[in-house]
């Protein structure tokens, strides 16, 4: 028995319902992470209140200031060059939580880009009601820039004009298969109910799909003895269809994750998975149900291989320092008297190392850019 502590009772009483409509009486771990985190009314993402900022349980990039947003008008920019200025530029964020980020970026626009913005149409696709109503709210100074539409409408619409895709954290939020080198084979986490403790419990079956089988034969891992790891389908499987979608455009995909050699090196024996609940992480899945984040490391292996036979090329994945350095991160250094350490300079300048320092966000961070 495997008890994580405290589980939320709505939430709670509908997986059992679900575990109940199974023919096993268990469901895979994919399953309870989709529910947790997406269910319409009881879902983490979906539910009322704050996920972000110091009020929440995490942070992201946008929350450090407003330089990443900078840059990244930087950035689109240089890609609406290179594309020739279309007559209108599409910016199609995904998942892009309160609208931090984009309300940034569509700042520097207007302000550092003005024959970008004028042409400029952002679309926000957002499966939470929430946070559509909160990116709503904050950027109703570019209201008429601004588009909101769903997942099925996006894929729905052939024939799309240049589009630049951005995602800001968005594939470590996907499902995944949680999986493991058993004795005997490879072994899937599922999730059961434990009657006798009244607790969600983990179990291991024998993997028996053919299909991950042989993909994970494909990378060539020699792992250790129940040594843990993610299999991450839907994220491979959403960068499929997002450029399949696209007749032209760029991609860039902002998120911390690292390559196969790191990401199922020996010393990752339990994988990369964690729960966030108020700034604390541990691996804690059944605890809080639907109250708490659930996030592991973005395979960039696989996500610029999944790029590349879907169409993409000039597929580059580099830090999120490098990618900043690039971009003219340190042209926005500001010189100050440092008599005030909260002035806007100093406040600036604070943000900037934040994004660069190491032992932050600037390593394990990655950015992935591709052009169709």
């Amino acid at each position: 028995m495997h008890n994580d502590g405290k589980q939320s009772t709505v939430m709670l009483d509908y997986i059992r319902k679900i575990m109940r409509q199974s023919s096993v009486g268990s469901i895979p771990f994919h399953k309870y992470m989709e529910l947790c985190l997406y269910h319409p009314d009881y879902g983490y993402y979906t539910r009322p209140g704050e996920k972000l900022g110091r009020s929440g349980d995490f942070y992201t990039s946008a929350h450090l200031g407003t330089i990443m947003g900078e840059v990244l008008a930087n950035y689109c920019a240089l890609l609406d060059e290179q594309a020739g200025c279309p007559s209108t530029l599409y910016i199609a964020e995904w998942g892009g939580g309160d609208g931090r980020l984009a309300e940034a970026l569509l700042e520097a626009l207007r302000s550092a880009h003005a024959h970008v913005y004028k042409r400029l149409r952002y679309i926000s696709i957002e499966r939470s009601s929430v946070h559509r109503s909160q990116q709503s709210d904050r950027l109703q100074a570019f209201a008429d820039r601004c588009t909101w539409i769903t997942e099925a409408e996006w894929l729905g619409e052939s024939d799309k004009p240049y589009t630049i895709v951005l995602a800001n954290e968005l594939l470590d939020a996907f499902p995944v298969r949680r999986l493991r080198a058993g004795e005997h084979g490879y072994e899937e986490m599922w999730v059961s109910w434990d009657e006798e403790h009244q607790v969600l419990d983990r179990e291991w079956k024998p993997l028996k799909d053919e299909a991950i089988l042989e993909r994970l034969h494909t990378w060539g891992v020699n792992w250790m003895p129940l040594q843990q790891f993610e299999l991450h389908e839907q994220s491979l499987d959403w960068i499929h269809s997002v450029v399949q979608s696209l007749s032209a455009g760029s991609l860039i995909l902002l998120d911390y994750g690292d390559g196969n050699d790191e990401l199922y090196s020996a010393h990752r024996m339990a994988g990369t998975f964690l729960c966030y609940k108020r700034h604390q992480a541990a691996d804690l899945p059944f605890a809080w149900p639907g109250e708490q984040d659930m996030t592991s490391h973005v395979p960039f292996d696989q996500c610029q291989e999944a790029a590349e036979e879907a169409g993409l090329r000039q597929v580059k994945v580099v830090t999120q320092k490098q990618f900043l350095v690039d971009n003219g991160i340190l042209e926005k250094l500001q010189a100050h008297a440092g008599i005030d350490p909260f002035s806007e300079a100093a406040r600036r300048n604070r943000s900037i190392r934040q994004l660069l320092i190491s032992d932050g966000m600037s390593e394990l961070f990655k950015v992935m850019t591709a052009v169709k």
